[in-house]
C-alpha cells in the first residue's frame, strides 16, 4: 500500500490581519476557507472545538490535533493552510491510530507565500483509520497561519 498520497497547491485568498500574543490567538479566524466538498466535512480541533484554527509560531510544541469522528469511514484527508507571512516552514502530517502507532505521512520543509491557500492530500497507509490528524507546522517565531483539516468519504 502507498505511503501517502499528496497533493501541494496554492491559490490567492484573503484575509483580515489579527495579531496574538499566545499560540492560538483569541479572536476567531477571519479566513475564508473555500467549502469543504460534499464528501467531505472539516474536523474538530481537540483543545477549542474549532474547525479553523488560528495559530502563531512559538517556542516549543507546534502540534495541532483534530479528532476524526468515530463510526465513519474516510478514505483520506485534506490539511489546509493559509499563512500571514512570506516564509520558508516546515509541515508534517502525522496520523494517530488506537494502536499508539502513528504514520508521518508527509513531511517536508518549503516556501509559503503570504495569504495562500496551500491543501495537502494524505491517504492512512494502513488498513484502520487514525483516530486524529495531527499537524505540526514550524516556522520563524510570530509568524501567524490558519489552518484545517476535513476528512474525505
Amino acid at each position: 500500500m502507498k505511503m501517502s498520497k499528496f497533493c501541494f497547491s496554492a491559490s490567492a485568498i484573503s484575509i483580515a490581519l489579527l495579531a496574538s500574543s499566545s499560540g492560538i490567538a483569541s479572536a476567531k479566524p477571519e479566513v475564508n476557507f473555500p467549502s469543504a466538498p460534499s464528501n467531505c466535512h472539516a474536523l474538530k480541533e481537540i483543545a477549542t472545538g474549532d474547525t479553523v484554527l488560528r495559530k502563531t509560531i512559538k517556542f516549543g510544541d507546534q502540534n495541532t490535533d483534530f479528532a476524526v469522528p468515530t463510526g465513519r469511514q474516510y478514505r483520506y484527508y485534506i490539511a489546509r493552510m493559509i499563512p500571514e507571512n512570506n516564509a520558508k516552514y516546515t509541515v508534517a502530517v502525522n496520523l494517530k491510530y488506537n494502536t499508539g502507532n502513528h504514520a508521518t505521512v508527509f513531511s517536508k520543509t518549503a516556501y509559503f507565500n503570504r495569504l495562500q491557500l496551500y491543501k495537502l492530500k494524505v491517504q492512512s497507509p494502513v488498513a484502520h483509520q487514525p483516530y486524529q490528524v495531527n499537524l505540526d507546522i514550524n516556522g520563524p517565531v510570530n509568524n501567524v497561519y490558519d489552518i484545517s483539516v476535513l476528512a474525505c468519504r
